[in-house]
């Protein structure tokens, strides 16, 4: 029988790209998330409870519903100045831009492309020391999920 190993994905086989609202877009990959990675998706629901007719001394039963999905990005890194500029631009502006995050992978990976807002973007640096990075982004509009050919 052949093995069925897990195939280990690296951090660093995920891409945040910003689109530049052109048409046609172009994407360009965000240089100061370059140490850490993270999305998080999440979905919001309704709740109901629902009584059984014939015995109210049962437990109810609950009934869920989808409201929205939520898709959350966060990274971090070193700091490059030639990034930093555009960065607080746009976090100052509170405009949307288009992202794109990619798993680097031709043949297995995916593409998730959605608008996003740059929730908070953060500078913390030591004096004599690399100077790093974290910012958040969240989802503003209809998260599109596609396989890589």
């Amino acid at each position: 029988m052949a093995e069925n190993r897990l195939q280990q994905t690296k951090g660093q086989r995920y891409f945040i790209e910003k689109g530049d609202g052109a048409t046609p877009e172009v994407f360009t990959r965000i240089g100061l998330i370059n140490s850490n990675f993270s999305l998080s998706a999440a979905a919001n629901l309704t709740e109901a409870e629902i009584p059984d007719l014939n015995d109210f001394d049962k437990p109810y039963a609950i009934s869920r519903e989808v409201r929205s999905i939520d898709v959350s990005l966060e990274g971090s890194g070193n700091v490059d100045h030639r990034y930093v500029y555009d960065m607080l631009a746009l976090q100052l502006s509170g405009a949307t831009v288009n992202l794109k995050v990619r798993q680097d992978n031709a043949s297995t990976g995916w593409t998730l492309t959605c608008p996003y807002i740059l929730e908070t973007f953060t500078i913390d640096g030591p004096y004599k020391e690399q100077a790093t990075c974290q910012m958040s982004w969240k989802q503003n509009g209809t998260p599109v999920l596609t396989k890589n050919a």
